[in-house]
């Protein structure tokens, strides 16, 4: 039963931006990802011994520290598999502090009943789903995903790449936080291992000539044209990962999915400017957005896992 949308585009804020292609997991991390099984792994102990391992990793944090959320043994500790399925602003997150320049790191975790993650894994990328979210004014899949080798996930993995273009909106009053409208060219890295648990992972690089020549001019979802380098900048780092495990429902048969989703965003600005986080109502901002960035496609994704099901059962 497929479904669901992954709206990544989730600002309160604005946000946007660019990096560089991400990098592969450490062996041992992908080693603990393929020891996990759903039907005799402890779900909360593994929770709390791989999200904060993860994260550095995923979200290149050096030596951030965290600012809501923390100490991670009280958010992961005993119980949290009974929080997993709170409204989204209720359920587990981790912010760390803002670095200069950028919007704060975060990872949030939730729970979708009745859908496995090999159902769930590539639609993160349709257009369809993408294009759900308010703040995204135009989104194209450039390519579809094809299989790439598995190299350090094992030869026994699954993994599939993409590249897509989106063109993301700013709220009102961004601008005056040197937040502009940006576009993204992104690469999707799709895994799934043989145990189940599967990763959609973002990460934007800069556009290649040809992509921009093509692309110059677009017509947003509105039907408005717009060009690259003028209505949009280019964005300066985006990084997005959805770890998806398997996961037992009451009856003992493995039919859930639990979410663990990393975001890190620097947002696009205009060239020669820089991000202006000093005050108050900034520091504001910037918190809310690296929660509206986890908390808005948790929301979008149980929508469209409701809607689908909705869907299945009328059949």
């Amino acid at each position: 039963m497929p479904l669901f949308p992954i709206c990544r585009w989730a600002l309160c804020v604005a946000l946007v931006c660019q990096v560089t292609r991400a990098e592969a997991l450490s062996p041992e991390l992908i080693a603990r990802l393929r020891a996990y099984h759903p039907e005799t792994s402890n779900l909360q102990a593994f929770l709390a011994e791989l999200a904060p391992k993860l994260a550095p990793e995923l979200l290149q944090l050096g030596t951030t520290e965290i600012q809501r959320g923390g100490p991670l043994h009280q958010t992961l500790g005993p119980g949290v598999e009974g929080k997993l399925d709170a409204a989204p602003e209720s359920l587990p997150m981790v912010v760390y502090k803002k670095e200069e320049g950028r919007l704060p790191a975060a990872f949030i975790l939730a729970r979708h009943r009745g859908v496995l993650p090999s159902e769930m894994v590539y639609r993160f990328g349709l257009r369809n789903n993408v294009l759900r979210h308010p703040l995204i004014s135009q989104y194209f899949e450039l390519t579809r995903p094809t299989d790439a080798d598995p190299g350090p996930w094992g030869a026994d993995a699954i993994r599939r790449t993409a590249t897509s273009f989106s063109a993301v909106d700013m709220p009102f009053g961004a601008g005056l936080f040197g937040l502009r409208p940006s576009y993204v060219f992104g690469e999707w890295e799709y895994v799934t291992l043989p145990n189940g648990v599967c990763m959609a992972a973002l990460t934007n690089r800069p556009a290649r000539p040809d992509e921009k020549a093509r692309l110059g001019r677009f017509n947003d979802k509105k039907g408005r044209e717009r060009t690259l380098d003028g209505d949009y900048y280019e964005a300066r780092e985006y990084r997005l990962t959805n770890l998806l495990l398997p996961e037992r429902d009451e009856t003992g048969r493995v039919r859930n999915t639990v979410q663990v989703y990393f975001v890190r965003i620097v947002p696009a600005l205009k060239p020669g400017t820089d991000l202006r986080g000093s005050g108050a109502l900034a520091r504001w901002l910037f918190a809310r957005g690296a929660q509206e960035a986890v908390i808005v496609p948790i929301k979008l994704t149980r929508e469209q896992v409701a809607r689908e099901q909705a869907l299945a059962h009328r059949r």
